[in-house]
């Protein structure tokens, strides 16, 4: 089974734009019974508002292995 969680650090919005950076850690077990993988770091998300909705407009990630 894989698991990820997600604490956000910070959210700033401005208009129909906004960002929000987090700290996340995965762990993805693979089918054939490998070791699990895992991996953390943090993530930054812009968000851009159509018709009244938050869409996800960039997402980058700096996941590295889990020390």
């Amino acid at each position: 089974m894989n698991h990820a969680v997600s604490e956000i650090e910070e959210i700033q919005v401005a208009g129909d734009w906004a960002y929000l950076w987090t700290e996340l850690s995965v762990t993805v077990v693979p089918k054939q019974g490998a070791a699990p993988i895992e991996r953390q770091g943090n993530t930054l998300s812009i968000l851009k508002k159509r018709n009244g909705k938050w869409l996800l407009f960039r997402d980058a990630n700096l996941l590295a292995v889990k020390a």
